[in-house]
């Protein structure tokens, strides 16, 4: 998911169609923008990448420790059922190209366009889930790894 944008409506629906479909790991592709939401992530574990729209501090870090969540970071690279993931909000389209040129990852999933993407370069598969906010179609994705399929889901 990308883009919340402290929408809480918006954010509760798609929150609850991961817990429907017994999803554990969020990752976020930024602009998050406040901690209002966070205590709708309760029993996620949550990756989020900080958007340009995000001012979080040494306070914020440690709220995000404190819950047992990963810092929030400008990118992270995960590994998950066995695929190397590179997250970003995707406002650096230089992080972007270097992460493509390097031909290290499975799947670079990024956000801040606020429209889905879904293409192959260099091996490598980018994804942008949409926004949950501020969009014509607001929008989150689901990525199944193992399967190599991506679900784009309008909420």
């Amino acid at each position: 998911m990308s883009d919340t944008h402290d929408n809480e409506k918006n954010t509760a629906k798609a929150l609850n169609i991961f817990r429907k479909r017994n999803i554990k790991t969020i990752l976020h592709a930024g602009d998050f923008i406040s901690l209002k939401l966070l205590s709708q992530f309760e029993g996620f574990k949550l990756y989020l990448a900080i958007g340009n729209c995000d001012l979080y501090g040494q306070s914020s870090e440690l709220f995000f420790v404190r819950n047992g969540q990963p810092k929030p970071r400008g990118e992270h690279i995960l590994n998950i059922e066995g695929k190397k993931i590179f997250l970003t909000h995707g406002d650096s389209t230089l992080s972007i190209q270097r992460a493509i040129e390097c031909e290290e990852y499975d799947y670079i999933i990024k956000g801040h366009t606020h429209f889905v993407e879904n293409y192959k370069k260099n091996g490598t598969r980018i994804l942008n889930p949409g926004a949950v906010s501020r969009a014509d179609i607001c929008s989150v994705g689901i990525l199944h790894p193992y399967l190599d399929k991506w679900e784009i889901i309008n909420l």
